[in-house]
Protein backbone atom coordinates (compact mmCIF):
# COMPACT_ATOMS: atom_id res chain seq x y z
CA UNK A 1 0.00 0.00 0.00
CA UNK A 2 1.35 3.34 -1.03
CA UNK A 3 1.34 6.43 1.26
CA UNK A 4 0.10 9.64 -0.32
CA UNK A 5 1.25 12.94 1.09
CA UNK A 6 -1.02 15.90 1.84
CA UNK A 7 0.34 17.85 -1.12
CA UNK A 8 -0.50 14.95 -3.45
CA UNK A 9 -4.03 14.75 -2.03
CA UNK A 10 -4.50 18.52 -2.61
CA UNK A 11 -3.17 18.15 -6.18
CA UNK A 12 -5.62 15.31 -6.86
CA UNK A 13 -8.50 17.44 -5.47
CA UNK A 14 -9.22 15.07 -2.60
CA UNK A 15 -8.74 17.72 0.09
CA UNK A 16 -8.64 21.46 0.21
CA UNK A 17 -5.88 23.52 1.66
CA UNK A 18 -5.89 24.42 5.30
CA UNK A 19 -8.15 27.41 5.57
CA UNK A 20 -9.25 28.40 9.03
CA UNK A 21 -10.73 31.75 8.07
CA UNK A 22 -14.47 32.00 8.71
CA UNK A 23 -16.02 35.20 7.40
CA UNK A 24 -18.37 37.12 9.70
CA UNK A 25 -22.02 37.40 8.86
CA UNK A 26 -22.86 40.63 7.15
CA UNK A 27 -24.32 43.20 9.52
CA UNK A 28 -28.08 43.53 9.21
CA UNK A 29 -29.92 46.69 10.06
CA UNK A 30 -33.04 46.15 12.16
CA UNK A 31 -36.12 48.29 11.93
CA UNK A 32 -36.75 50.32 15.06
CA UNK A 33 -39.69 49.15 17.13
CA UNK A 34 -42.76 51.36 17.08
CA UNK A 35 -43.01 53.55 20.14
CA UNK A 36 -46.76 53.23 20.69
CA UNK A 37 -47.37 49.66 19.58
CA UNK A 38 -50.93 48.54 20.18
CA UNK A 39 -50.16 44.85 20.58
CA UNK A 40 -51.97 42.57 22.98
CA UNK A 41 -50.10 39.47 24.11
CA UNK A 42 -52.99 37.92 26.02
CA UNK A 43 -53.89 34.36 25.20
CA UNK A 44 -57.48 33.63 26.05
CA UNK A 45 -57.25 29.87 25.74
CA UNK A 46 -58.44 27.29 28.23
CA UNK A 47 -55.63 25.10 29.57
CA UNK A 48 -55.38 21.75 27.88
CA UNK A 49 -55.12 19.85 31.11
CA UNK A 50 -56.24 20.72 34.59
CA UNK A 51 -55.60 19.01 37.84
CA UNK A 52 -57.29 19.05 41.20
CA UNK A 53 -55.19 18.52 44.31
CA UNK A 54 -56.98 17.64 47.49
CA UNK A 55 -54.85 17.34 50.59
CA UNK A 56 -56.29 15.40 53.49
CA UNK A 57 -54.41 15.55 56.75
CA UNK A 58 -55.27 14.91 60.33
CA UNK A 59 -54.29 16.40 63.63
CA UNK A 60 -51.84 13.51 64.06
CA UNK A 61 -50.06 14.44 60.81
CA UNK A 62 -49.86 18.08 61.81
CA UNK A 63 -48.65 17.16 65.30
CA UNK A 64 -45.90 14.89 63.97
CA UNK A 65 -44.82 17.61 61.54
CA UNK A 66 -44.71 20.15 64.35
CA UNK A 67 -42.55 17.87 66.48
CA UNK A 68 -40.20 17.09 63.58
CA UNK A 69 -39.59 20.79 63.08
CA UNK A 70 -39.52 22.15 66.62
CA UNK A 71 -37.74 19.53 68.73
CA UNK A 72 -34.33 19.70 66.96
CA UNK A 73 -34.48 23.48 66.78
CA UNK A 74 -35.39 23.92 70.44
CA UNK A 75 -32.85 21.28 71.47
CA UNK A 76 -30.19 23.36 69.71
CA UNK A 77 -31.42 26.49 71.54
CA UNK A 78 -31.24 24.61 74.86
CA UNK A 79 -27.71 23.36 74.20
CA UNK A 80 -26.61 26.84 73.10
CA UNK A 81 -28.06 28.36 76.29
CA UNK A 82 -26.31 25.68 78.37
CA UNK A 83 -22.98 26.42 76.65
CA UNK A 84 -23.44 30.16 77.19
CA UNK A 85 -24.20 29.60 80.87
CA UNK A 86 -21.21 27.26 81.27
CA UNK A 87 -18.82 29.64 79.50
CA UNK A 88 -20.28 32.95 80.67
CA UNK A 89 -20.98 32.14 84.30
CA UNK A 90 -18.15 29.68 84.84
CA UNK A 91 -20.53 26.90 85.85
CA UNK A 92 -19.51 23.33 84.96
CA UNK A 93 -21.20 22.12 81.77
CA UNK A 94 -22.66 19.01 83.40
CA UNK A 95 -24.32 20.52 86.45
CA UNK A 96 -27.85 21.04 87.67
CA UNK A 97 -27.98 24.82 86.97
CA UNK A 98 -26.66 24.38 83.41
CA UNK A 99 -29.05 21.54 82.63
CA UNK A 100 -31.91 23.46 84.22
CA UNK A 101 -31.24 26.53 82.06
CA UNK A 102 -31.01 24.34 78.94
CA UNK A 103 -34.29 22.61 79.81
CA UNK A 104 -36.08 25.90 80.54
CA UNK A 105 -34.92 27.39 77.22
CA UNK A 106 -36.02 24.21 75.41
CA UNK A 107 -39.49 24.25 77.00
CA UNK A 108 -39.94 28.00 76.53
CA UNK A 109 -38.96 27.80 72.84
CA UNK A 110 -41.26 24.82 72.30
CA UNK A 111 -44.15 26.58 74.04
CA UNK A 112 -43.74 29.75 71.97
CA UNK A 113 -43.60 27.71 68.75
CA UNK A 114 -46.67 25.72 69.84
CA UNK A 115 -48.62 28.88 70.63
CA UNK A 116 -47.72 30.38 67.25
CA UNK A 117 -48.59 27.16 65.42
CA UNK A 118 -51.88 26.86 67.28
CA UNK A 119 -52.92 30.29 66.05
CA UNK A 120 -52.40 29.23 62.41
CA UNK A 121 -53.43 25.58 62.44
CA UNK A 122 -56.89 24.16 61.78
CA UNK A 123 -57.40 23.45 65.47
CA UNK A 124 -56.35 26.97 66.42
CA UNK A 125 -58.70 28.56 63.92
CA UNK A 126 -61.58 26.41 65.20
CA UNK A 127 -60.73 27.36 68.78
CA UNK A 128 -60.60 31.07 67.86
CA UNK A 129 -63.96 30.80 66.10
CA UNK A 130 -65.57 29.02 69.06
CA UNK A 131 -64.22 31.58 71.54
CA UNK A 132 -65.38 34.46 69.34
CA UNK A 133 -68.90 33.01 69.13
CA UNK A 134 -69.02 32.51 72.91
CA UNK A 135 -67.85 36.12 73.36
CA UNK A 136 -70.75 37.28 71.17
CA UNK A 137 -73.21 35.18 73.16
CA UNK A 138 -71.78 36.51 76.45
CA UNK A 139 -72.02 40.13 75.23
CA UNK A 140 -75.64 39.58 74.18
CA UNK A 141 -76.36 37.96 77.56
CA UNK A 142 -74.91 40.97 79.39
CA UNK A 143 -76.93 43.40 77.26
CA UNK A 144 -80.15 41.47 77.94
CA UNK A 145 -79.55 41.51 81.71
CA UNK A 146 -78.76 45.24 81.59
CA UNK A 147 -82.05 45.78 79.79
CA UNK A 148 -83.99 43.60 82.29
CA UNK A 149 -82.43 45.41 85.27
CA UNK A 150 -83.38 48.81 83.80
CA UNK A 151 -86.97 47.56 83.36
CA UNK A 152 -87.08 46.35 86.96
CA UNK A 153 -85.75 49.71 88.21
CA UNK A 154 -88.41 51.59 86.22
CA UNK A 155 -91.14 49.31 87.51
CA UNK A 156 -90.05 49.93 91.09
CA UNK A 157 -89.93 53.70 90.51
CA UNK A 158 -93.43 53.59 89.07
CA UNK A 159 -92.29 55.02 85.76
CA UNK A 160 -93.14 52.29 83.34
CA UNK A 161 -91.70 53.43 80.00
CA UNK A 162 -90.71 51.58 76.93
CA UNK A 163 -86.95 51.41 76.51
CA UNK A 164 -85.58 50.85 73.06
Amino acid sequence: METITREQQEAMGLTRGRQTFVPAHPRQEHRPLPIHADVSHTLDVAPTSTQHVEVRTSAVDRGKGFLLVTIPLNFAFGVLASVLVAVGAGVPFVSIPTLLVGFIVFVLGWFLAYRDTLQHSAEGVALFEARSKWDIIKAEHDRRWDHYERQIEQEEDGEWKSIN
